[in-house]
């Protein structure tokens, strides 16, 4: 979202509700102690803006906010992968059709959009209902690739490359990119606490139990190693966890987890392993404002 509705949000927030870190949210909903109108903030991977943009402003406002890391991403100055397809395909021609090999199964992609890719691909996001073919087709890519191994992924990224003619070219900017390890290790204060997002970013479900423990409790020893701070909160990659992978959060040494579940956290009878949260868009305030009044229905 815009910085400047980002401020707008922080201000409505302050003066409508009580924000909380997450760790204190669930410590008073253990002590049965939660204020009315409680709200705490989360940012989930571990882009760059989040520290650039986003720490300054929270700050600035006295806000807490919980930043979840992908750490296999940070320092690594490469673009998480499904920017690097959308970067892709916005710098393809305006039109295409093609059968591209994904995992040893054929995926027939197709585009064909009036307007420059410029213009048809900088407003849109991927939450957003798509609206052209190329957005379709990213949504289609999106979901082939999503469970793949990130070297299957490499090479269809590679693949999809090359049915595009190796012409070409994405380009983003460095905010944009995951932090860098210097960004990590600025990020803790008094106001910004860190937490664990896997290493890799894949759906845990499709791990066996010894590569999801892996991926779980070697990312919050990274965490540590990376900004200083022993993470208390995890993330789910993709909103992706069944009990088995709950019980590896907990037994990692987490006090709790977020998924991607759009409600209200109900204190009564929540589960801190399984916390709900609303993903918000580059929304105005006002629509900030009735997105969370909707979730008390």
């Amino acid at each position: 979202m815009a910085p400047q509705r980002f401020k707008r949000h922080l201000a409505f927030l302050q003066k409508a509700y009580h924000p909380l870190s997450v760790d204190e949210l669930v410590a008073r909903i253990v002590a049965r102690t939660v204020p009315d109108n409680a709200v705490a903030i989360t940012f989930d991977d571990g882009y760059r803006d989040n520290v650039v943009i986003a720490k300054p402003l929270l700050e600035q406002a006295g806000v807490p906010a919980t930043f979840f890391l992908t750490t296999g991403a940070i320092g690594k100055g490469r673009p998480f992968w499904w920017d690097e397809l959308w970067a892709l395909l916005c710098a393809g021609p305006p039109k295409a059709e093609f059968i591209m090999d994904v995992a040893g199964q054929p995926l027939q992609v197709q585009w064909s959009d009036d307007q420059p890719a410029t213009k048809m691909c900088t407003p849109w996001r991927a939450g957003v209902e798509p609206q052209t073919g190329r957005q379709r087709a990213y949504v289609l890519l999106w979901r082939n690739l999503k469970d793949l191994s990130p070297q299957s992924r490499d090479k269809a990224l590679k693949t999809l490359h090359e049915h595009l003619g190796g012409s070409a070219t994405p380009t983003w900017s460095d905010l944009d990119l995951p932090m860098s390890l210097e960004d990590a290790g600025s990020l803790p204060s008094t106001c910004i606490s860190v937490g664990g997002h896997a290493r890799t970013h894949h759906p845990l479900v499709e791990f066996d139990p010894a590569r999801r423990w892996q991926e779980i409790s070697g990312s919050r020893a990274e965490v540590a190693e990376q900004t200083g701070q022993l993470p208390t909160g995890f993330a789910y990659p993709h909103g992706n966890w069944n009990s088995e992978t709950r019980t590896q959060v907990a037994d990692a040494g987490y006090s709790w987890a977020v998924t991607t579940h759009r409600a209200a956290v109900m204190p009564k009878n929540c589960d801190p392993f399984a916390l709900p949260r609303l993903a918000v868009g580059d929304w105005s305030a006002e629509q900030l404002r009735d997105e969370m009044e909707a979730l008390r229905r």
